[in-house]
């Protein structure tokens, strides 16, 4: 059994959907939420982590921000799913890496050890900004790192669904078909469509 935690992915992330024009930004969390995987596209904490709050720990995040971008504020291309963390140490700082555009595996890493290195200039300071490396976020991570093992190496245990509850799919799924999608807009295939059919892994 692999449980990938806080691992960047090695390439430039590819949209999934494309879901209808909507007036109001956060109308597309549902769509980001399933989008990124229900995780932090900055330092890889999930939602099933943050106990009840759940989504509501994390936001809609504007890459480019809406005070220097008020055109993008409602397009999809410009919005990222992020926890409520990242979204306050990122603010309005623009340029950061664009995650369409670089893979972030390419910039920063975790260790085994739950600490995170910058591989180029850019990735370092992402890092800062984000304060990826803060000690306390290092020790969050090493502990997750740790049961991801322990499960790994005993699922079986009595106690193996108790700690498998952090790595699965939230409950509540989002579904993404509605009046106002349409087929062509993948949603057909999201997170909600899979539990539905009996497809869906019970831990990512």
């Amino acid at each position: 059994m692999t449980i990938r935690l806080f691992r960047y992915p090695m390439v430039p992330h590819t949209h999934r959907y494309s879901p209808p024009k909507y007036r109001r930004y956060q109308s597309y969390k549902k769509w980001l939420r399933d989008e990124f995987h229900f995780t932090c596209i900055f330092c890889g904490k999930r939602e099933s982590f943050c106990g009840h709050r759940g989504e509501n720990a994390f936001s809609v995040e504007h890459l480019r921000p809406r005070s220097q971008f008020k055109n993008l504020a409602c397009d999809y291309g410009n919005l990222i799913y992020s926890c409520l963390d990242c979204n306050s140490n990122k603010g309005d700082v623009w340029p950061i890496p664009d995650p369409f555009v670089v893979a972030y595996g390419s910039l920063m890493s975790v260790r085994e050890d739950g600490t995170i290195i910058g591989h180029t200039s850019v990735g370092c300071n992402l890092i800062l900004l984000l304060k990826l490396d803060d000690p306390e976020l290092t020790q969050w991570r090493k502990r997750h790192l740790k049961m991801a093992k322990l499960i790994a190496a005993n699922p079986t245990c009595a106690w193996s669904a108790t700690i498998l509850a952090f790595f699965s799919y939230p409950s509540k799924l989002p579904s993404l078909r509605g009046k106002r999608t349409k087929v062509s807009d993948g949603s057909d295939g999201c997170y909600f469509e899979q539990r539905k059919q009996g497809v869906l892994p019970d831990r990512y």
